[in-house]
C-alpha cells in the first residue's frame, strides 16, 4: 500500500511540474492537468478511506500553505514534519468535533485529524 501511495505521490509532484513547464500559455493542457491531478487525489483518498475533495485541498500545495503549531511525526516518511495548515478546519462527519488538515513538510504527505482547541486551529 506504501508503495502505491509514494507512486502516487511521484506521479502528482510530475504533473505539478508538467503544469509549472506548461504555465498558462496552454489553457487546454492545464485542463486536463487538473483533471488529471482530480483522480490522483481521489485514488489517493480512496486508498486512505477518506473523502478529500478539491474543496477540502484548495490551496493545498506547499507553496501556499502555512504552518501551525508545534510539528508531529509523519506516518509516512517517520519525520518531525506534520504540522495543522492554518484555516483548514471542517467538520467531523463521523460526529460531534471539527478536524483540521495536516501536513508533512518532508514528504507532502496529507490527513485529516481530530482538531483540539489546544493547538489553536
Amino acid at each position: 500500500m506504501s508503495d502505491i501511495r509514494n507512486r502516487l505521490s511521484a506521479l502528482q509532484r510530475r504533473l505539478d511540474e508538467l503544469q509549472a513547464a506548461v504555465g498558462d500559455d496552454n489553457p487546454r493542457a492545464t485542463e486536463l492537468i487538473a483533471a488529471l491531478g482530480d483522480d490522483l487525489n481521489r485514488l489517493s483518498a480512496d486508498m486512505a478511506g477518506e473523502a478529500v475533495t478539491t474543496e477540502d485541498k484548495a490551496d493545498a500545495n506547499p507553496e501556499t500553505l502555512e504552518q501551525e503549531g508545534d510539528a508531529l511525526k509523519c506516518p509516512r516518511c517517520t519525520l518531525r514534519g506534520l504540522y495543522a495548515v492554518k484555516g483548514r478546519v471542517r467538520e467531523r462527519a463521523e460526529g460531534a468535533g471539527r478536524e483540521a488538515l495536516y501536513h508533512c513538510w518532508s514528504c507532502g504527505y496529507e490527513v485529516w485529524r481530530p482538531s483540539s482547541v489546544s493547538n489553536g486551529i
